[in-house]
């Protein structure tokens, strides 16, 4: 080739590009099409087509493949190109190729078709294009090497948030705290049907739990970083589960069962769904001769249902066939009228909780409000618990730190117009009586003439028990 060859200018400008190049997941593919049309310019190709290529045992496979048909699954071994595999390019219109090296590892290949010229390529058209491939090479290396690395990291970034989210739902705000009998049986049950592949159902009144009991089986088991799908009778009625189509139940339902697979269903309120949805739920729990639909997808089904299994068998809102799915791996969850020791344990998590969210640390319960708590009734249980204390962090004044039983009374008012059990015992007293005054001072504008006048006592009465309880309208205001 002589100093004056065109093609040395165009060499050297496609050099200067290509030392430019910076491939990244936004300009890839423009790029590699760059480099197709240096190689085509350069040789004077009619077309062309660059393979780029990862190394996986001892083959590089094709990762991206434009303006040439070649098979599908086609690879170049590392050590070259075979004489099997030069006849495969010749098949398909390939008249020159070119490895991309970089040092020992093929990066891709660079294939042209016949010159536009009707010319033949030769060894001098190779050494020409040699500093463009080795070049080319290195740009791949670099970009494969910045894909890798970046995949990794989304895979690791995804990872952590899924791992943030199971932490977060695990240390909830009913998270498992209790002392009784009762509910250390329950966590039992709840530990050991967690690592096993039985369908579980939860049985319990409202707000006893049985949704945060569904989440703890599935985060305590195999299954904790697959996916947690929840369903009430209205989503399954919307997603058009559970169909009732008569031999093509597995059809129907197969792309359902796929997108969850590997993970746990969790359905609500099983009582709710009519007979031909438990028929369809029966057939996907039904062990065969291979097991069960929902095993050939390793897949758990958790159900939940308010009242008792057999009663709902009974009253013919529960299918016998259904029932006797669940029946050994059944687990009843207590109401908090069973388990009053706990009620404590549970309100002052919950307050810890409700604490952190409302941005109101350090309050804390009296004595007194603990006692009524505990003695409460719940008509929904543990939610019902969570929602008073909730009521009593927002209505407490922001110069208070203690959550006492006035400002529960005071929320039960607003709530349903009925106060809560008060407790009788001695040591109770000095508090109600603190309480009974500040209600008393605040309710008529602080004057203790009217507020003596409302407690039936007189001023000098008032003022002792506000000097003994420190009560100012400084510190109330």
């Amino acid at each position: 080739m002589s100093p004056g060859d065109p093609r040395l200018f165009l060499l050297y400008r496609s050099l200067e590009e290509l030392a430019d190049l910076e491939l990244t997941t936004d300009s890839y593919q423009e790029a590699f099409e760059t480099i197709q049309q240096v190689f085509m310019g350069v040789l004077g190709a009619s077309r062309g087509a660059l393979l780029v290529m990862q190394l996986e045992k001892n083959h590089c496979e094709v990762a991206y493949k434009r303006g040439l048909e070649l098979p599908v699954g086609f690879c170049v071994p590392v050590t070259g190109l075979t004489e099997e595999m030069e006849s495969v390019l010749k098949d398909v219109g390939v008249e020159f190729v070119m490895p991309l090296y970089h040092r020992t590892r093929c990066m891709g290949l660079v294939m042209l078709g016949e010159k536009m010229n009707a010319e033949s390529y030769s060894l001098e058209d190779r050494r020409l294009v040699q500093p463009i491939a080795n070049l080319v090479g290195m740009v791949l290396s670099n970009y494969l090497n910045y894909f890798t690395s970046l995949s990794k990291r989304e895979e690791l970034q995804q990872e952590n948030r899924h791992l943030k989210k199971l932490v977060e739902t695990r240390f909830s705000i009913r998270e498992v705290v209790g002392a009784s009998a009762a509910y250390h049986k329950i966590i039992r049950q709840a530990e050991i049907l967690s690592n096993s592949t039985r369908p579980v159902l939860l049985t319990g009144e409202l707000g006893t739990g049985k949704e945060f009991m569904a989440r703890f089986i599935h985060q305590n088991g195999p299954r904790a970083l697959h996916q947690l799908k929840i369903y009430d009778h209205d989503m399954i009625i919307r997603d058009q589960l559970l169909q009732m189509v008569p031999d093509k139940i597995f059809q129907v339902h197969k792309d359902w069962l796929a997108r969850v697979k590997g993970g746990t269903v969790v359905i609500l309120g099983l009582e709710y769904f009519d007979f031909e949805q438990q028929t369809v739920l029966t057939q996907l729990l039904e062990k065969k001769e291979f097991g069960s639909i929902a095993d050939m997808y390793d897949l758990r089904i958790i159900a939940t249902t308010r009242r008792h299994p057999v009663q709902l068998v009974e009253q013919g809102y529960l299918r016998p066939e259904l029932y006797d799915i669940f029946k050994d791996s059944t687990i009843e969850l207590v109401p908090l009228a069973d388990r009053r020791e706990d009620i404590a344990i549970l309100a002052q998590k919950a307050l810890e909780t409700l604490c952190v969210q409302y941005r109101r640390p350090n309050i804390s319960f009296s004595a007194v409000a603990l006692r009524a708590l505990t003695n409460r009734d719940y008509q929904e249980n543990i939610r019902d618990l969570e929602n008073l204390i909730e009521a009593a962090v927002v209505s407490l004044p922001l110069n208070k730190q203690v959550i006492t039983l006035g400002t529960l009374q005071g929320c039960e008012f607003k709530k349903m117009g009925t106060a809560i059990p008060i407790p009788v015992s001695f040591d109770d007293l000095e508090e109600i009586k603190e309480e009974m005054v500040l209600q008393a001072l605040e309710r008529n504008g602080w004057k203790k003439v009217a507020a003596a006048e409302a407690l039936g006592v007189t001023r000098q009465t008032i003022d002792n028990l506000a000097s003994r309880y420190k009560i100012r309208r400084s510190n109330h205001a």
